[in-house]
């Protein structure tokens, strides 16, 4: 079969790699990556794809071309107002050029879909369209005062893809109009790039630092020594809807590294959730979290997938299962019956008629289960386990997640290490939602620690170990995992720095948005 991995040969200066096997399926061109054309190399030949062809990087970005819209004053400091809808929250907030958070407003939605046990987009719909105007207000009071309106703010952004696309419409539509009326540059964001960029926002990652504006210089990538982070950097991003590894050598160059074959770790997250009956008005993530740490993770070991395979890919699907297995099995050890059919999808029915054709369309193309569409969340109906039984599966699947995680991962790190070109930065960022779990950031500090490698299990691991250069990880705060304005707001100061901004009369919502298209498609314009 053709190689679902491809970029645009058209553009060969650009390289902005896709895997559609994770993303979407569609193909940018016919030359087949180097994760693909491994796969099909015997496994003794494999080795990590040094020979990409490298992106053009933040030194091809020309400043002054590509600002569609327009750009702020140059050389004084700038606010950007960011508008963030691509799920269940509305999130809005205003930062300053050298990152510092002037306003942030939130409104939740968890207890909105928390009785169906996973987000309903037209109900989120719904939610944003009646929140969004109220926080974007919000937040300009509270960076600007109580008489604050959008005349303050010097730049407009919002999140254009990938998410829901009934959701990104609402937050996209409000920037856009804000920007038109109040005649604001506009700076259109992908969402997976706001997570990773992040990580470079000085006030935030190193809020003890004294702030300093960034130097729009092309070989800094637009932000310079004031970023926390510098390029490039090796990025994962787990959350409940993506679960990927990249490689960040610049704004809007993204290297896809590897991706998962079949679900998002956040979202095996949530089903153990569900299996175990636990409330998932927060998340099913910090729900077993939080039940992980009263168990034994090695009461009920469970098998790691792909251990030692080679690739970078992630898988979860065969955890699941093992873990669906392992709940049964110890249901029937307590005399239990086995929990009831797993809860209906979209296309099985709607009990209530709250749904409507498009709400399950919608719910079908994100793989949305784990309710009921009679309004009852799929959890454990019968006689529940014992709480801790429930916990050592917990902490069960909980080790045995990470410790996929820190296979893959290490994986790459140690490529990167020795065969990656001289000069890239050994730093690991971690993003989404997932990056919030404790025990998550634990075992990576710790692999990070390693280099990337192993436990060392005799005398000679340790001694090899000694002489391994350690990894830095970088995690944003708890707050900041989770989807916010901030994240937004702080990728438009990384593109208005170099140049870039988006005309909102041509700006479209992409709900599904490959981060390699970023460099081929949305700074093309950027591009000297």
């Amino acid at each position: 079969p053709a190689c679902p991995r491809s970029f645009s040969s058209q553009t060969p200066t650009l390289d902005a790699y896709v895997c559609s096997r994770v993303l979407r399926p569609q193909r940018l061109g016919v030359m087949p990556c180097w994760s693909c054309a491994l796969q099909s190399t015997p496994r003794n030949d494999r080795t990590f794809p040094k020979a990409l062809p490298k992106p053009g990087g933040p030194s091809t970005l020309a400043l002054g071309s590509g600002a569609h819209s327009g750009l702020p004053t140059p050389g004084r400091p700038f606010t950007v107002l960011g508008i963030e809808t691509s799920c269940d929250d509305t999130a809005v907030a205003v930062v300053r050029s050298d990152g510092t958070v002037l306003g942030e407003a939130i409104a939740r939605q968890d207890a909105i879909h928390e009785r169906w046990g996973g987000v309903v987009p037209g109900l989120a719909r719904a939610a944003h369209e009646a929140a969004v105007e109220d926080m974007v207000q919000l937040a300009l009071e509270r960076a600007f005062g109580p008489s604050a309106t959008p005349d303050d703010v010097d730049v407009v952004a919002a999140t254009v893809g990938p998410g829901m696309e009934i959701c990104l419409r609402v937050g996209a539509a409000s920037g856009r109009r804000l920007a038109l009326q109040h005649g604001k540059p506009f700076v259109g964001v992908h969402h997976l790039e706001a997570h990773c960029l992040l990580a470079r926002a000085p006030a935030i990652m190193r809020p003890d630092a004294s702030p300093a504006l960034p130097a729009a210089t092309p070989d800094s990538g637009g932000v310079g020594a004031a970023a926390a982070v510098a390029f490039p950097f090796l990025a994962l991003v787990v959350s409940g809807g993506h679960c990927l590894l990249l490689r960040v050598r610049g704004v809007g160059a993204f290297e896809v590294v590897g991706g998962t074959l079949d679900d998002a770790l956040g979202e095996a997250y949530d089903k153990a959730a569900r299996q175990l009956g636990l409330p998932l008005g927060g998340g099913g993530g910090p729900a077993v979290e939080a039940l992980a740490r009263k168990g034994d993770g090695s009461k009920r070991p469970l098998p790691v997938p792909m251990l030692g395979k080679p690739g970078y890919d992630f898988s979860f699907s065969g955890l699941k299962n093992a873990f669906k297995l392992a709940h049964a099995a110890v249901r029937l050890e307590r005399g239990l019956s086995l929990a009831p059919s797993a809860p209906q999808s979209p296309s099985q029915g709607d009990a209530t008629g709250l749904f409507s054709e498009e709400d399950k369309k919608e719910m079908e193309e994100h793989h949305i289960r784990g309710y009921r569409l009679d309004g009852a969340a799929g959890a454990e109906r019968e006689v529940p386990l014992p709480e801790q039984d429930k916990a050592d599966l917990a902490a069960s699947f909980q080790n045995a997640a990470i410790a996929h995680l820190e296979d893959r991962v290490g994986r790459a790190m140690v490529a990167c290490d020795e065969e990656e070109e001289e000069g890239f930065g050994r730093t690991l960022v971690v993003v989404g939602g997932v990056a919030a779990n404790q025990e998550v950031g634990r075992r990576l500090r710790e692999l990070c620690a390693r280099g990337g490698r192993r436990l060392p299990k005799s005398a000679k691991d340790r001694e090899a170990l000694a002489n391994v250069r350690a990894w830095t990880l970088e995690v944003p705060c708890p707050a900041m995992c989770t989807d916010n304005g901030i994240m937004i707001a702080w990728t438009a100061v990384e593109r208005i720095a170099l140049g870039c901004s988006d005309d909102p009369n041509e700006v479209w919502v992409k709900p599904q948005w490959p981060i390699g298209e970023l460099l081929l498609e949305a700074n093309r314009s950027c591009i000297s």
